[in-house]
């Protein structure tokens, strides 16, 4: 993922030696942009200039498909006073996708419920207190994730 505007993304194949690359939907209205590896798909969630967050996953034909929005209350709770989504750090797994920012604010998950077979979204309260005692509000650095190598992201072998 390139991180200048426009937003592109850029894949290598090591077969065949080249690069290739893939247009990201809106890309000059992106205030962030992550690329993650979700139920073998490469998936963007992309936050824009004053309005919503997204998640869209790479088609086989290369296009983008939405799969979600962060809905609207989640993504005020999400902001606070704020008005863009600069400074949004995102992580994700099969099943789960995790927007955060600093330890004491709060993270929006979208997860999969399995029980009722959909996809739903939740806030997760962040982190004021440890062992009894006030923790200072700091931006994370990183979300601990199992490590896991993919043979292709962007489908090239």
């Amino acid at each position: 993922m390139t991180s200048a505007r426009a937003y592109s993304v850029m894949g290598f194949e090591i077969g065949t030696n080249k690069w290739r690359e893939l247009s990201v939907p809106m890309a000059d209205r992106l205030e962030f942009a992550t690329l993650i590896w979700r139920n073998e798909k490469l998936t963007l969630v992309r936050g824009m200039c004053i309005e919503d967050a997204f998640v869209w996953e790479l088609s086989g034909d290369d296009s983008w498909i939405l799969i979600g929005k962060v809905p609207a209350e989640l993504g005020r709770r999400f902001l606070g006073h704020k008005v863009g989504w600069g400074i949004t750090k995102c992580v994700g797994i099969d099943e789960a996708v995790c927007l955060y920012k600093d330890l004491g604010s709060g993270m929006v998950v979208r997860r999969e419920d399995v029980e009722k077979g959909r996809w739903e979204w939740i806030w997760v309260d962040g982190c004021c207190s440890m062992r009894g005692k006030q923790v200072q509000n700091f931006p994370i650095k990183g979300v601990v994730l199992h490590p896991n190598l993919v043979a292709s992201c962007l489908g090239l072998r």
